[in-house]
């Protein structure tokens, strides 16, 4: 496989405007996230546990379309009926919700900035989400020191789908070759937004994709859905945990 240069790929120079948005974005998610108390540390980390479950082996248009239901008020049954894998989801969903220690924990160990073991603790503890999509709940939060390997950046580096593994050492190895794939990119950019830029060139290749909506020029993935609940007012963040039963 012919692997496209540091150039070829979506790159700041490109979408420079758009990128930074998102970006920021997440900063300000992370910024929110270290303010608050650790119950609403709780809420924040509740709410990407739930959109990293439904994001898994579903595509992005119905992954958003589901997180966008259940923050405007439909229960999760509704909001996930479109969703690869909703009962199961579902039910580790409620399972972990409804759950206090290991979210006391997370939260704890994250006040430290220690995400080697605050990725033990999600992957050992959490259901459904394994040692690859449990970077993806911390990134969403602004962590973006850890990438998520999902199948775009196995596409990239010729392999046929994302890795399988429970040892975060050997996925900390991998990530660290896809790194060194994009060196340049690699100096400009986090972990997780290099991710970012990755799954956009597998998800629009010609770099002409589109998307719903106003954006349909840009082949950037905005992750709108998420955006819009992550920084609705923290009440109602905490409000939405809370109906789940």
């Amino acid at each position: 496989m012919t692997r496209p240069a540091d150039g070829s790929l979506i790159t700041i120079g490109s979408y420079a405007e758009t990128h930074q948005q998102i970006w920021s974005q997440l900063e300000t998610i992370h910024d929110r996230f270290s303010a608050t108390d650790r119950n609403g540390k709780i809420a924040y980390l509740k709410l990407s546990y739930i959109n990293a479950v439904i994001s898994i082996r579903t595509p992005v248009d119905t992954h958003e379309e589901a997180l966008q239901r259940f923050m405007t008020g439909s229960d999760l049954e509704t909001a996930m009926e479109s969703v690869n894998y909703h009962p199961r989801k579902r039910e580790s969903i409620r399972q972990m919700i409804n759950g206090t220690d290991v979210w006391h924990d997370i939260s704890s160990v994250l006040e430290t900035s220690d995400l080697y073991t605050v990725h033990e603790i999600a992957l050992n503890r959490l259901k459904f989400v394994g040692t690859v999509k449990v970077p993806f709940l911390f990134a969403k939060l602004g962590y973006t020191q850890k990438m998520c390997i999902d199948g775009n950046e196995a596409n990239l580096l010729g392999t046929d789908r994302s890795p399988q593994m429970n040892d975060i050492d050997r996925y900390e190895q991998l990530c660290q070759k896809i790194r060194d794939e994009f060196p340049v990119l690699s100096d400009e950019l986090e972990p997780f937004h290099l991710h970012w830029v990755i799954f956009d060139r597998q998800r629009y290749p010609d770099t002409t994709g589109s998307q719903n909506g106003s954006r349909q020029s840009e082949p950037v993935t905005h992750h709108d859905a998420w955006f819009d609940a992550a920084l609705r007012d923290e009440s109602e963040i905490r409000q939405r945990m809370e109906t789940i039963a």
